[in-house]
């Protein structure tokens, strides 16, 4: 029981931990967007939260050696190049 104790307050102060440190190293990427289609060196991303009665317009992103892109949560461990990147994720670009 002692350890149960322990165990969840430390889960809890990794994860705010985790997520403290990636707010700080990411949080110069101008934007957080869902990507639409992967084309090569394209990127056709869109909005995350999208209102119905609002219309938004696609973004390509053209891909070169000063583009910066990661995940987001969890998934910025399994975004280390633009062969990574799928349909449907979400990213900061």
């Amino acid at each position: 029981m002692k350890i149960l104790k322990w165990v969840i307050p430390s889960i809890f102060l990794i994860i705010t931990f985790w997520y403290a440190i990636d707010l700080i190293r990411y949080s110069d990427f101008d934007e957080k967007k869902l990507i639409s289609e992967v084309n090569g060196d394209i990127l056709v991303l869109s909005e995350l939260r999208i209102d119905p009665e609002a219309s938004y317009k696609e973004l390509e992103v053209e891909i070169t050696g000063e583009t910066k892109i990661t995940g987001l949560g969890l998934n910025t461990l399994f975004v280390n190049s633009i062969d990574d990147l799928k349909h449907g994720q979400k990213v900061r670009v």
